[in-house]
């Protein structure tokens, strides 16, 4: 039972019962509302991504509290799978894509969308506030999710990669295994690419079942 206080009436036409909110009283609104103050303390002073109203309150059904950058990586996620023949994608397309999946349920795309698909998830760009590390930038405008071993700026180096399990909607959960399992195995890091790293074993033929010592003889040899 929760606990109620008399003689404090909620006013007809509050923000509560716009919400559709149930009045605990007795049916004419003489008894305050303890949930409902609960209700929108949390909302208001609680830590991002920390209240879950969905547990705490079902009376809500559609407010999802997945983090932005996690609603970003599930989007670039959705696009990789919907096109596999694609490397990368504009962070327009990334957007739109967030925007036509409604993952918190809400009719309109939060702002936040747009900036963390151009910096505050993005790993090999200096980092302003966010220090995920869920995308790349591939070329000028261009996205694609990030990989173990791609170019990374060093404040991000402990940054976020992929979201838990239990940050993302249930239904959105085989992402995450198919990124471990296909995405991190079936491509390769930019690193494979980098023009020293190519120079590795360039010119062993030379040496080549040879010993090192007499290598090194032959060239002191040449010397005299």
């Amino acid at each position: 039972m929760p606990v109620r206080r008399k003689n404090l009436p909620r006013r007809p036409g509050s923000a509560a019962d716009k919400l559709g909110l149930p009045r605990l009283g007795n049916g004419e609104g003489k008894a305050f509302d303890w949930e409902v103050f609960g209700l929108f303390r949390a909302l208001t002073v609680a830590p991002r991504g920390e209240y879950k109203s969905s547990t705490c309150f079902p009376c809500i059904k559609h407010m999802n509290t997945i983090r932005v950058a996690d609603e970003v990586w599930v989007a670039t996620a959705l696009l990789h799978r919907q096109h596999p023949g694609e490397a990368d994608f504009t962070v327009a397309e990334i957007v739109q894509r967030a925007e036509s999946e409604k993952i918190t349920g809400a009719q309109s795309l939060r702002r936040g969308v747009s900036v963390h698909a151009y910096l505050h998830c993005v790993a090999n760009k200096p980092p302003n506030s966010g220090r995920y590390r869920m995308l790349v930038e591939t070329s000028k405008g261009r996205r694609r999710l990030f990989r173990p071993g791609d170019p990374c700026d060093p404040a991000r180096g402990s940054g976020k990669i992929v979201p838990r399990d239990d940050e993302i909607p249930p239904d959105y959960g085989e992402l995450i295994d198919w990124y471990r399992n296909e995405y991190v195995r079936g491509g390769k890091s930019d690193t494979a690419a980098d023009p020293i790293l190519a120079l590795c074993g360039l010119g062993k033929n030379i040496w080549h079942n040879e010993d090192a010592d007499a290598y090194v003889r032959r060239l002191r040899a040449e010397w005299q």
